[in-house]
């Protein structure tokens, strides 16, 4: 019986750390909207995280890659993009 109760206790807690590796919410702030102008110079629509990458100039007019990782893919399937 004490084998099956530290089994799930366990399980339990392996489940709960999961959960947190994968909580967008300890990231990232989701009450603030940043903007940034680009042009996508990759799309990677996989598992587990979805991701951009653009090329970006700076205001000093440097150019820059930066890689945007993105939800879950089935959160963001139903985001939308504008251009």
């Amino acid at each position: 019986m004490r084998r099956l109760v530290l089994l799930f206790v366990g399980v339990l807690v392996g489940a709960t750390a999961l959960e947190a590796h994968h909580s967008i919410a300890a990231v990232y702030d989701g009450d603030r909207s940043v903007t940034i102008e680009g042009t996508v110079i990759v799309f990677r629509f996989v598992n587990p995280h979805p991701s951009l990458g653009l090329e970006v100039t700076g205001e000093d007019g440097a150019t820059e890659t930066w890689q945007l990782e993105m939800d879950n893919l089935r959160r963001s399937v139903p985001a939308t993009a504008s251009s």
